[in-house]
């Protein structure tokens, strides 16, 4: 319900003083709750807007007699006690706040002024929406059903990916345990060592078979393409054995 500026001036001429600070009140506090949206369009600040625009509408229908005469108005909520029991179950909240207000709140309200009334024993509808207007208390708009609808989405987004990387986490260690995956160490200690081997092998193959390269390719009319045809086929077997690598064995001889 959209309350406009006009109908709010209009009704400022015909009330009381209470009735005027509390329209005053809560049209200022829609009004800048709104522009706080504007700013920062979070759902707390929607919350907050559609708090303050509710209470204006039923203040605004209170004040016009929507099913609420003057002598109702005036009607006895009782002691201070009664009134904060009315307030909480009115689910009137304090500015800013989602849960009703207190008891103590009511209390220390009446000690700094902002509760004031004729009879402690008979504090009419009149004195407590008055108060109501000073202490900017609202009628919360917060649906305590939605946030529990939203705590369980997220407990259950939470309990979702939670599993997912429990079960990414098992995955991946059965997959180790199969040997399909290694510490970067051990497979760069591992490569390392394959390299060695090689380079080992082809310095052996070299001093090993050197003096027959040099007597095959002597009468040779091309050595170079000799001397290739010598070398490659060694070079191709010793990396054919490196490739096939898997395991590196290491013999350790005890010097006498």
């Amino acid at each position: 319900m959209n309350i406009d500026r006009n109908r709010i001036d209009t009704l400022l001429k015909t009330v009381g003083d209470s009735d005027k600070a509390r329209l005053t009140t809560l049209y200022n506090a829609t009004v800048s709750t709104l522009k706080a949206y504007n700013q920062d369009s979070t759902a707390s600040k929607l919350r907050d807007w559609q708090a303050s625009e509710k209470a204006l509408a039923e203040a605004v229908a209170d004040v016009e007699g929507s099913g609420t005469t003057l002598q109702d108005r005036d009607a006895t909520v009782g002691t201070i006690a009664d009134v904060a029991r009315w307030l909480k179950i009115e689910g009137y909240c304090a500015p800013g706040r989602d849960e009703p207000v207190k008891k103590s709140k009511v209390y220390q309200d009446r000690r700094s002024g902002l509760l004031s009334f004729a009879d402690k024993k008979a504090i009419t509808m009149t004195e407590v929406m008055a108060y109501v207007a000073r202490a900017q208390l609202m009628q919360s708009g917060f649906n305590r059903a939605d946030e529990a609808e939203d705590l369980n989405i997220q407990k259950l987004r939470h309990e979702t990916r939670k599993a997912k990387e429990d079960a990414d986490r098992k995955e991946f260690e059965n997959a180790r345990d199969r040997g399909l995956y290694r510490k970067i160490e051990e497979v760069e200690l591992h490569t390392a060592m394959k390299i060695a081997t090689l380079e080992a092998g082809l310095k052996h193959a070299v001093r090993t078979n050197a003096g027959d390269w040099i007597a095959a390719i002597e009468k040779a009319r091309n050595k170079p393409q000799a001397l290739c045809d010598q070398v490659y086929p060694l070079i191709d077997e010793l990396l054919d054995e490196f490739g096939r690598m898997d395991e590196i064995g290491v013999v350790v001889k005890r010097r006498d």
